[in-house]
This record gives structure tokens, sequence and C-alpha cells, in this order.
């Protein structure tokens, strides 16, 4: 474990996305917005200073920050299954998960950008060490779907996909296939009717709010709105 476990990302991303508590949120929430400034700042201080004293051979260990970001998302998993399973309370009334967070989209979020390190270990392993992060892969598709935000549908899908244009030959041949470019925007026009009417009130929602913004801009396009413009 200490071979693969990046401790200051861990314990970072920890105290950023487990610091919950549903009788004082705002606290929590508080307390994970200070944790997240405080460790960027000390992040890139360290980094100037280390630049100053030693120059750019900095050997920043980021094989071991990408996993240990990955088992973070695993462990958003587990926490999700307990609230399912009636283990532990969700925060989010309109959906039987949310993981630590208010609502499952961000969890999809987070989830969106492990799934691009699971599936890069998948290809890059070998034996059973490919299996274990397989199924890892598989189990954040899954929990992705469930969560029903299509952005990370839509981020994940871009990116396996360019992860696999970049590490796998076959799939590069494919992309640069004659047949391909003609194929891609008939693809791309039935993901976008499909992602709409998996959602169809969300999406009008969403398609409102950019009406009404384009429109607000379109009148006030330098002094804006609201208080003081």
């Amino acid at each position: 474990m200490k071979a693969l476990l990046h401790y200051p990302t861990f314990f970072i991303c920890i105290a950023c996305i487990f610091c919950i508590s549903s009788t004082n949120f705002d606290t929590a929430d508080a307390i994970r917005r200070c944790t997240a400034l405080v460790s960027a700042i000390s992040l890139l201080l360290g980094y100037c200073f280390w630049l100053l004293m030693k120059g750019p051979s900095i050997q920043i260990p980021t094989d071991k920050i990408l996993k240990t970001f990955c088992l973070v998302g695993v462990f958003e998993i587990l926490y999700s299954i307990l609230q399912i399973l009636g283990v532990i309370n969700n925060h989010f009334h309109y959906h039987f998960f949310s993981g630590s967070f208010e609502n499952p989209a961000i969890l999809g979020m987070l989830l969106s950008f492990c799934i691009s390190i699971s599936y890069y270990y998948t290809i890059k392993s070998v034996n059973k060490e490919r299996v274990l992060w397989l199924a890892i892969t598989i189990l954040m598709i899954s929990f992705i779907v469930l969560s029903g935000s299509r952005t990370s549908l839509i981020a994940s899908f871009s990116s396996i996909s360019f992860i696999s244009y970049i590490e796998i030959p076959k799939c590069a041949k494919l992309f640069k296939n004659k047949y391909f470019l003609p194929f891609a925007p008939v693809v791309l026009i039935i993901t976008s009717l499909l992602l709409y009417f998996y959602k169809m009130d969300s999406a009008n929602g969403r398609l409102l709010i950019w009406n009404v913004s384009y429109e607000m801009i379109k009148d006030k396009p330098f002094l804006g709105w609201g208080t003081d413009g």
C-alpha cells in the first residue's frame, strides 16, 4: 500500500470530500473549502520554493498521485453503496445515493475523472493487476450511469475515447479511417438526442436558462445585471 499511496494527496482528498455533516452542513462545507484552498496554496508555494532552491529537477510522483485519487473515487462508490443499503444517510432526497456530496451529479463528475485513470491502467497493466483495474473501471461506469449525470457520461466517453486513441493502435486506425469521419456526426447527433430524451424536463430547463442568459447578455453585454452590475 505504501508503494501505491501518495499520502498528501490522500489526506487532502479525504479532508475535502469526506468532511460532511447533515446537521452542520455549512460548517462542514466551509472546512472543505478552506482545506482545498490552503492545500492548493501550500502546494504552489512549496513547488515555487523547491524551484528556487534546487531548480526544475523536482520529481513529482504522478503515478502514485493518480492511483491515490482513483482510490478516493472507489471510497466514494463504497460510501454510495452504504447509502443504497440504508446504512448511511443520503444527503440528496431525490436520488437513492449521492456519495459524500449533496448531489449525485457531483459524484458523477468525480468518477468521470477517476475513470480516465482506471481505464488507462487497465490498458497498461497486465495479469491480476489488469483484472483489478478493469473491475474498478466497470464499477465506475456503473455508478456514473446510475448517477444520471449526462455531463459525466459525456466526459467519461470523451476521456475513454481519447485514451483509446493514444494508447491503442487499433483504435487510432479506426479514428483515422476515411469511413469514420462521415459516420462520427451521425453518432454525435444520435447521442445528443438520446441524452436529451433521457431527462427531457431537465434539458428543457437548461435550454431555457441558456436562452434567458443569452437575452440578458445581449441587453447588457458589458455592465451586466444585479447589484452594481
